[in-house]
């Protein structure tokens, strides 16, 4: 008797909790599922617009490598950092209309979107081929000291022999072969170490003759 009672008033205290409880419990249960089912919702949309980005790239590609499509290549590129702002392909996006430009030889422009793509990019790895093309369209420009601000006291990643040959290149054309020359051999010895092609930067040092001979 003694264990029906305490199991009856187990039972009363149960539903005496699930009395004052029970919305609260149903309430965090049904916002559980909410937040799983709205993560999962979230992921799919997220997937949905990476996807259609990827496709508006590629469209994008296949009109940049016809000189007919120009203005098709640079209206998608539009779309892609207009409506698909935060997925990276904005930021190729950027980095396409800069290569029209200087195809057009509109240095200033191909600057402002490589400036864009710059400050847009999230990519660590990324960030240094970006400010090596901004440099270069600063100085084919140039615009030689901005060029070299860019470069300088930048982190340059996997891209040092090349940070290194365009500082030459612009010192060369500032009229400075000895600091020219010190930079492509530092290039150079850079190039080696990550076993890249050297020919260019030993054709422009054999150009350049050794120490003294200016």
């Amino acid at each position: 008797m003694e264990d029906y009672l305490s199991e009856q008033e187990q039972v009363e205290a149960l539903k005496k909790w699930w009395a004052e409880n029970g919305k609260s419990v149903i309430a965090g249960i049904v916002l559980g599922l909410a937040a799983i089912f709205g993560w999962r919702a979230w992921q799919d949309h997220e997937r949905a617009r990476a996807e259609a980005a990827s496709d508006v790239y590629q469209e994008l590609l296949a009109a940049l490598d016809n000189p007919e499509t120009q203005k098709e290549a640079d209206e998608l590129a539009e779309e892609l950092i207009n409506d698909y702002p935060s997925i990276r392909y904005a930021v190729f996006a950027g980095l396409a209309q800069a290569r029209m430009a200087v195809a057009a030889e509109d240095y200033p422009k191909a600057a402002l979107h490589l400036r864009k793509a710059l400050a847009d990019n999230d990519d660590a790895k990324l960030q240094p081929l970006i400010r090596l093309r901004l440099a270069a369209v600063l100085s084919a420009n140039g615009n030689h000291e901005d060029a070299l601000k860019e470069l300088e006291a930048k982190d340059p990643g996997t891209f040092t022999a090349a940070f290194d040959e365009l500082r030459g290149d612009i010192q060369l054309a500032l009229g400075d072969l000895n600091a020219a020359r010190t930079l492509y051999q530092q290039a150079l010895e850079n190039a080696r170490a990550e076993q890249s092609d050297t020919v260019v930067l030993e054709m422009k040092l054999e150009s350049l003759g050794s120490a003294g001979q200016e």
